[in-house]
This record gives C-alpha cells, sequence and structure tokens, in this order.
C-alpha cells in the first residue's frame, strides 16, 4: 500500500493544511480599553466682492470607516487579510464586525443642517468636531499578539467659526531697508527659485490649492488660496517676509486655530509645503491633537 502522503496532490495537500490552520486556530479577541479622539472637517465660504450677507441652510456630511487599524510585530495596516504565518491568513474585519455587530465594509455617516452666515464681503470658515469611539486590543492567533483599534461610533460634538476680510496684507518686521543709513543687502540667491505661481494639481476640500510667491529684493510676498465650498477659493491674509534662507515659515491665526505653513523648494521645481495647526477653540473645549499635514506643488 502507497503511503496516504504520495496518494494526495501537492496543491490539495497544501490546500487541506491552510484549511485545518484556519479552523484550528479560532482567534481570541481581547478587548483591553475604550478610546475617545477628536476628528475635525472644515468648509470656508468666500462672500468676497459681495455687497450682501451670504444666508441660508448648509449640510455637511462625515464619514468615518469601521475598518480597523491593525499591527502585528513591525507590520501595519488598515483591514483586510493578515499573514499570521506561512499558511495561515487571518481577515481582521471579518472577525471584529462578528463581534461588535458591524457590517465588513459598513461606514458611519452623519449629516448635520447649519446656518450659513456670511457678511458682506468677507469670508467664512465653518469647523465641524467629531467624537470617535475606538476599542483598543488585541487578537491572539496562532500565538501571536495582534493588535488592533476599531473605531466603533461617532458622534458629533458642535462646531466653530471664524471670518476672516477679504483683502488683508502683513508687512514683515525685518524692513531694513527702512532704516536711515542701511544699505540694502544683496537678495540671497536661493530666494530666485521661490518667485512663482505654484498650483496642487489634485486639491481636495479644504486643501492648499495655490501659492503665489512674489520677490520682492530680499522680501517674499505670498498669497496662500484654500479649497472651499461651492468651487470657490478662499484667501489667507498676503504675507510679506524678510528671506533668510529655506525654508520659510509663515503662521496665520484665526479665532479657533493657529496654522504654521513650512516651506521650501525641491529641485526648483517642486514646492513643498508642511502644514501644523493647532486649535485654540474647540466646543465644549475638547482636546483635539495637532492636525498635520503636506503638499507638493507645481509651478503653473
Amino acid at each position: 500500500m502507497q503511503p496516504i502522503m504520495k496518494l494526495i496532490p501537492m496543491g490539495v495537500l497544501v490546500s487541506l493544511m491552510i484549511l485545518t490552520a484556519s479552523c484550528t486556530n479560532e482567534p481570541e479577541i481581547i478587548e483591553e480599553s475604550i478610546e475617545n479622539t477628536v476628528e475635525v472637517k472644515e468648509l470656508g465660504f468666500n462672500n468676497c466682492g459681495v455687497g450682501e450677507p451670504l444666508t441660508g441652510k448648509e449640510q455637511t456630511t462625515y464619514k468615518r470607516s469601521h475598518r480597523a487599524y491593525w499591527e502585528v510585530g513591525s507590520t501595519t495596516g488598515v483591514g483586510g487579510e493578515i499573514p499570521v504565518s506561512f499558511l495561515t491568513k487571518f481577515n481582521i474585519d471579518l472577525s471584529l464586525s462578528a463581534k461588535y455587530g458591524q457590517a465588513n465594509e459598513e461606514e458611519m455617516i452623519q449629516t448635520r443642517e447649519f446656518d450659513l452666515d456670511v457678511p458682506a464681503d468677507m469670508q467664512k470658515q465653518y469647523a465641524f468636531f467629531w467624537n470617535i469611539t475606538h476599542r483598543i486590543g488585541y487578537v491572539l492567533i496562532e500565538g501571536k499578539k495582534v493588535n488592533f483599534d476599531y473605531p466603533e461610533k461617532m458622534e458629533f460634538i458642535g462646531p466653530v467659526m471664524s471670518e476672516m476680510p477679504c483683502h488683508v496684507f502683513i508687512a514683515s518686521d525685518i524692513l531694513l531697508a527702512e532704516i536711515p543709513g542701511f544699505p540694502t543687502p544683496t537678495p540671497n540667491p536661493d530666494i530666485l527659485s521661490y518667485g512663482n505661481s505654484w498650483i496642487n494639481a489634485n486639491p481636495q476640500e479644504g486643501d492648499i490649492t495655490n501659492i503665489e510667491i512674489v520677490q520682492d529684493g530680499n522680501y517674499l510676498l505670498i498669497d496662500v488660496a484654500l479649497y472651499c465650498s461651492m468651487g470657490s477659493q478662499c484667501h489667507l491674509p498676503r504675507r510679506q517676509i524678510f528671506f533668510s534662507g529655506s525654508p520659510i515659515q509663515v503662521t496665520y491665526t484665526s479665532s479657533y486655530k493657529d496654522t504654521d505653513l513650512e516651506i521650501s523648494v525641491v529641485n526648483n521645481d517642486r514646492l513643498y509645503v508642511q502644514t501644523v495647526e493647532r486649535f485654540t477653540k474647540t466646543p465644549y473645549g475638547v482636546y483635539i491633537p495637532d492636525q498635520f499635514r503636506e503638499y507638493y506643488l507645481q509651478p503653473r
């Protein structure tokens, strides 16, 4: 009699081994804590050049997936199958959905109506805050620990607002040319690469759409535009800064946040922009961590 291993084709044997591993190693889900984070969505409205207020009812919709963030060893990901071993893959979406009662690809969606009230010849930013409840824990499978962060539910907290004038110019604090007897210094050659019209090829709502930079001797005049509602642009105050080298840094302040921009030119053909947003006012004083973004803009 031939050994049974020789009677089973190799492909079928491997399939049986994987099936056996999947069936005999049921994952054990251990929940360690429940944590809350705050997320924000901003909408801007441009009513510049219009002699009457922009009013009415508007809506904002926020979506958040139930898919879990996971970590096993040095490998991380979002949802899907996790390779626990050579023969075993573990679908974290199916396991956590079964435990917490949410469909695999289901999204949390909330729509809020708000009163739009933008004064004549002004801009206005609205920031809407949501609380996200997370289940934090780990899954034990084949002796390995798979950490997870599962967004379970979402709750609206409230809005804050900030009005912005349409035409604001903020001069540099350093005006060497205005000091009597002070010679005008030779422009730093690195300044020449900044002067251009830089655009974001694929902006999303709230993103920087373009930055206009004009060189004037040792100074840069900087105009930053954001992607606002209804296809319009909102403009941050025009800034004049003294150029002392790369990267350049610009700070903007509104009634509910401070925004720092760090700007540098890469290979003379890309403008790299890092932004940090620090929220100074939120509904009920809830904490929200600093928000980081980065952009690569190209010449127009």
